[in-house]
């Protein structure tokens, strides 16, 4: 680029699918706000919901003569769509918060909690839900027993898995049209999402290494080489595809000065 040319824009390639939006929900930021409301507010009810039915019912569920079942109920805190589901929560929580008791507070607060609800979404909420929902739903295609075993309905409904799997990209998705998602600057996002992907590699492998125990039946499939591979490949695609994707066509950059 040279001297002579202006710096990038604000908006890079989202402004099309936001004039697409805004057409759609012109005039009608009440309608807007309102329906941001009941979302977040119907979201986090159904999440808690699920938290509490995975942390009383499900784990103390009898126990069942099944190796798949006993270890997702002994590392059921180690699965990245529980990673996710929790992330999501915290996410809706401070989404009601600002929502509900943003007029109240100061206006440099107001701009710090919209700044943390874009970084959490734009950083986390976008790509994990997104590599959630596509690899789980891939694979449950192919053959749901890489994933979700038929047995794993003796403890736990259908529902549990539409509500980890596919109700987070779903209130994802809905969030993310209703709202401009603002995102600030790459370099800490980026930091944020290969400081978490490494946790969660580091959390996998050693389940796998110290307990000789794969957390995705998938996983039986291959040599632990492969294992460490398949869970860098998987950090990739959540980083460099849906990231980059969001960041590219979806979200609105900060003018950087």
């Amino acid at each position: 680029m040279s001297c002579s040319e202006s710096p990038r824009t604000s908006y890079n390639a989202a402004p099309y699918v936001w004039s697409v939006v805004e057409d759609i929900l012109s005039n009608s930021s009440e309608i807007r706000k309102t329906l941001l409301q009941v979302i977040h507010g119907a979201g986090l009810l159904h999440h808690s919901y699920v938290i509490y039915y995975a942390a009383n019912v499900f784990v103390n569920a009898p126990d069942i003569d099944d190796q798949l079942i006993r270890d997702v109920k002994r590392f059921h805190s180690c699965y990245f769509s529980e990673w996710n589901f929790t992330i999501q929560t915290i996410y809706l929580i401070i989404c009601l918060m600002e929502n509900t008791a943003g007029h109240k507070l100061k206006a440099y607060t107001r701009t710090a909690l919209k700044r943390l609800k874009d970084f959490i979404f734009t950083t986390m909420i976008f790509p994990f839900s997104m590599f959630v929902s596509s690899l789980f739903w891939g694979l449950y295609m192919v053959d749901r027993e890489l994933v979700l075993p038929q047995s794993f309905e003796q403890v736990a409904p259908q529902w549990i898995n539409y509500s980890v799997h596919t109700v987070t990209f779903l209130l994802m998705l809905v969030d993310l049209l209703l709202e401009r998602k603002n995102l600030h600057r790459q370099f800490p996002s980026l930091t944020t999402l290969y400081l978490f992907c490494v946790a969660y590699d580091v959390t996998l492998i050693s389940v796998s290494f110290l307990y000789d125990t794969a957390l995705y039946p998938v996983l039986n499939l291959l040599s632990n080489e492969f294992q460490l591979l398949l869970v860098l490949l998987s950090c990739n695609i959540s980083i460099l595809g849906f990231f980059h994707f969001g960041a590219n066509y979806l979200f609105v950059r900060e003018k950087q000065v």
